[in-house]
């Protein structure tokens, strides 16, 4: 049985409105109408790693559904949070560790324009306080590259540093990986063999 994998950016209260902001980064009003229907509904959210726990002893999986969220801003700790913990949910945060503690998404030039300006990424002690609340938090490359456009040693640091990183600084060690973009090859599927400790696999079709 299929599982929905609900993927989510940005969620804030300023996002209203605005015309030049990517798509992806939705109003929190949208976000909690989502939440409350999912509710209604009778969903129960899981985890990756409990997803592939379910597939494998093929446990019961009607009405379940995986929340992930990608890159890191500072919504998902300030709005988002909050709501998951009211409608008893729980989440994936898939991180782009190099923006971790910046000032904006500005450092990261090729994502271009299109995030809020007033939602900064995460930083270490924020992502500390979201892995305590419940959070798991998986790997998104390291500066957000294109992954099928690199080059074997530059695809395996993007790969390699944005695990170390979450591993020194949080009390996980990540084992499943989002590809930026959604875009990918077999050297980005080799590569991610060749780190036995990813298990589990997402393919991104956007940011």
């Amino acid at each position: 049985m299929k599982v929905p994998v609900l993927m989510y950016h940005a969620v804030s209260p300023q996002i209203t409105g605005a015309t030049n902001i990517n798509p992806v980064h939705i109003p929190l009003s949208s976000f909690i109408d989502q939440m409350r229907w999912l509710k209604n509904e009778g969903y129960q959210t899981l985890s990756i790693e409990e997803l592939l726990i379910y597939k494998k002893y093929k446990k019961e999986l009607s009405k379940k559904v995986v929340l992930t969220f990608d890159d890191g801003y500072l919504s998902l700790l300030e709005h988002v949070t909050k709501v998951l913990k009211e409608n008893n949910f729980k989440a994936t945060l898939f991180l782009t560790t190099a923006s971790v503690g910046s000032k904006s998404y500005n450092e990261l030039s090729h994502l271009g324009k299109s995030y809020p300006e007033n939602d900064r990424p995460l930083n270490w002690r924020e992502l500390q306080e979201m892995e305590q609340l419940g959070w798991s938090i998986e790997a998104h490359g390291h500066e957000h590259r294109v992954h099928n456009m690199l080059p074997e040693q530059e695809l395996k640091f993007e790969m390699e540093m944005c695990k170390q990183l979450i591993d020194q600084n949080l009390n996980t060690s990540c084992s499943h990986y989002s590809f930026p973009w959604g875009r990918y090859n077999m050297l980005c599927l080799k590569s991610l063999e060749e780190l036995t400790s990813f298990r589990g696999f997402r393919f991104n079709r956007v940011l």
